[in-house]
This record gives C-alpha cells, structure tokens and sequence, in this order.
C-alpha cells in the first residue's frame, strides 16, 4: 500500500511504501499495548487529577486570604503524554508523525502556558505567596487517592513493571534484524533538507528530532482536528514528514518481518503478564472515573477551566 504524509501543499509530497498486512499489524500491536499503557485520554484524565491534587487547596486558601485566584487550579493541567509501542525501538517504527500529533491533541493544554507564566494582580500575589508556605504537598482527592496514590499515578508500580518487561520483549523481538545505533547511522547520512542542514543528527536523531519539536507553532496557530491548517502547521508537518520518511527507508526493508515478530511478541508478553495487564486496565478505569468527578471528559480536556 502507499502511503502519502500529506503536506497540504507546503513543501515536496512525502510518500511511503506500507503493506496493507503490516499497517494492520502494527495497528492492532497499538491498541493491545495500549490496553495497559494506556491511551491517551487515560493520561490526559491523569494529569487533570494531578494538577487538582497540587493546586485545588491553593486555591481555597488564597480565597480565605480575601482574594481570588485568577488562573484557577484547572491552569496547572500539564500536557499529557502519548505512549506507543514502538518507542525506543526505530526498527518497528512504522511511518507516523508522532511530534506534530502530540501537539494538536495537546493544543489546549500548551494554551495555557502563558496562563501560567502572567504575573498575579498586587493582592492575589500576596495571597499565593502566604499560601505556599501553608500548602506543602498534595492533600487527598475526593477521599480516593492518599499521597502516595497521587505520586503513583502517572506510573505506578504495575506500569514500570510492563513498561520494562515490554522493553525487553521489543528488543529481543528487532535484535535480529539489525540495531537502533545502526539506524540512526543511516539516518544521519540522510539529506533531509534546509532545515536540517546545519544540524547534526546526533547519534540517535536527537538533534533533528528538536528541530522537529521547535517547528511546532504556538498554540493558537495549532488547528483543531476539524479545522483548517494555518501555514504555520503545514510547514511543521512537513518538516516532520521529511524526518520521519529519513527514518522509514533506514529500516524500511525489514518492517514487515520486524513487525511481524513484534505481534507474535505481543502474544507471549500478554500470556506471561495477563494479571499485571488487568491491574493496570483497573488502573486507567478508577483515574477515569475520578477525573470525571473533576469536570473533566474527552470533550472537556480543562474540566471547565474559565
């Protein structure tokens, strides 16, 4: 199958070679890992409690100080992250552009980063810095999570566990196929263009992934799903869609049997750690249910934030 990394018109087309049996492959690979790892509402829902947990008591104690705190507890909320399968493994990286997606499903929370950074009125300044030296660490959540719950929930114990058991699994699943080092030593050998042209690759591509990153826009310039592209972020998703088919045809002839003894894989991992992966499923459930208590829903990323 052939794939195109749609540029909408900025810049040269991007087009892959994909298999129609290895795209579903590494689709379904996707969706069991998330199951444990969970997908990226899980962790957005996440983060909402987190911010709750670390700035909700701020909150009422700046209110019994007499003043009103502008920003809100519902500012602090921090992008979420996005988790796949394939991360830390280039050889079953299949050609997606995970930078420039992070960033459009993270749009409203990087909004709120100037949020942050405005500097209180006279009065409500007062009133956070008299509230910090009373607020030393996060209280209980709606009687759910005690401290050490808050401190687990991004990852807790479980999730480690899998995270590196699964490590594990996707390096022995690639080894015969070749090396990460191997990979990138392709990569950086590789004429990406203007924008990469004065940089070095760094020796796992770290350097033109940055360039990737810092040609993300601000958020207002970060389009909705739905919405039309602002110039802005078309010329960002080409210049991720340079770097990420660099990558593709550096390990693109072995994909297909790469990515088929990574499903295979997946089947041994989830026999050998099936009650693990239902305790972590329970986990995103219960951060979920919490979440929602909040205010928060896939529709209401902020949980209302004014």
């Amino acid at each position: 199958m052939t794939s195109t990394l749609d540029t909408s018109g900025e810049g040269p087309e991007y087009v892959v070679e994909v298999s129609v049996e290895s795209s579903r492959r590494a689709a379904e690979v996707q969706e069991r890992y998330e199951q444990w790892a969970g997908v990226f509402l899980d962790h957005q829902a996440a983060e909402v409690i987190v911010a709750y947990a670390n700035n909700a008591d701020q909150e009422e104690c700046v209110a019994r100080y007499g003043s009103q705190w502008t920003a809100g507890w519902e500012s602090a909320i921090a992008p979420a992250s996005a988790s796949y399968f394939f991360d830390g493994s280039p050889l079953a990286s299949p050609p997606v552009r995970t930078a420039t997606d992070w960033a459009q499903r993270n749009r409203a929370a990087l909004a709120l980063e100037p949020v942050r950074r405005q500097e209180p009125p006279p009065g409500e300044a007062e009133a956070l810095d008299a509230c910090s030296g009373e607020i030393d660490s996060a209280g209980p959540i709606l009687g759910k999570l005690s401290e050490e719950d808050l401190t687990d929930l991004l990852r807790p114990p479980v999730l480690e566990q899998l995270h590196d058991e699964w490590q594990q699994t996707l390096d022995g699943a690639t080894e015969p196929f070749g090396s990460a080092e191997d990979t990138y030593s392709c990569l950086s050998r590789t004429d990406l263009g203007s924008e990469f042209q004065d940089v070095p690759a760094g020796d796992f591509g770290e350097n033109w992934q940055r360039v990737v990153s810092d040609a993300i826009p601000a958020p207002d310039a970060i389009p909705g799903a739905d919405d039309p592209a602002t110039p802005a972020w078309t010329r960002a998703r080409a210049t991720e869609a340079a770097y990420v088919q660099a990558l593709w045809q550096c390990h693109a002839p072995s994909f297909d049997d790469v990515i088929l003894e990574v499903s295979h894989a997946a089947d041994d991992f989830e026999s050998r750690h099936s009650e693990q992966i239902r305790a972590a499923n329970a986990h995103w459930r219960e951060v979920r249910q919490i979440a929602v208590e909040m205010g928060w829903s896939p529709e209401r990323p902020l949980a209302g934030y004014r």
